[in-house]
């Protein structure tokens, strides 16, 4: 009988938790930079969202980006952002 999907979601978050997966994903499929320090590449401190100082920055390439190339409605800015922040905050409890 398969695995239902709920037992196989159980069991990605138990092997992310255990750091199972996580290392072998950068182990197997990352190519290496010197100067960064993957050891402190964990769950817990994952960011996805640029740091405060340069958030404008991002603010004002997004709007050229959609001047340019999105086609449709898009999100504003802010709600885009705080998703990011949301799920940022979802996967850094996994660790």
């Amino acid at each position: 009988m398969p695995e239902s999907i709920e037992n196989r979601v159980k069991n990605k978050i138990s092997n992310c938790k255990r750091g199972i997966f996580f290392p072998r994903l950068t182990g197997s499929k990352l190519t290496k930079i010197s100067w960064v320090d993957y050891s402190k590449h964990n769950y817990d401190t994952l960011k996805f969202t640029p740091p405060e100082s340069i958030m404008e920055e991002y603010k004002r390439d997004y709007a050229a980006m959609e001047e340019s190339m999105f086609y449709g409605k898009t999100e504003p800015f802010e709600d885009l952002i705080d998703k990011l922040n949301q799920l940022n905050t979802r996967i850094n409890k996994i660790g």
